[in-house]
């Protein structure tokens, strides 16, 4: 198991973004959140098999996601702990 810290920048609120990484984790079965921060980015926790956390990353660097989204920068933090999430849920902007 493996857990991923995902900071994605660009055009990613107000655009459907969080929906669609929801979905993209769902069908990748990661687990972990994802929720707008202040800073205009979109923070995700993923955690999951090594091989599904770099495939779900692997594809949000390739896709623009929604229509209207425009990824300019994906960053990649690999902490050591796991958070044990269970599923892959939206949470309240920080």
């Amino acid at each position: 198991m493996k857990r991923a810290i995902i900071t994605v920048s660009g055009r990613v609120q107000g655009v459907g973004f969080r929906y669609y990484v929801k979905d993209l984790a769902d069908r990748h079965g990661v687990a972990g959140t994802v929720c707008n921060v202040r800073d205009g980015s979109v923070v995700i926790e993923a955690e999951g098999e090594s091989s599904l956390i770099h495939e779900f990353i692997h594809h949000l660097q390739l896709d623009q996601g929604p229509m209207r989204a425009q990824i300019e920068r994906v960053d990649v933090q690999w902490p050591a702990n796991l958070m044990g999430y269970s599923d892959f849920s939206i949470v309240r902007s920080r």
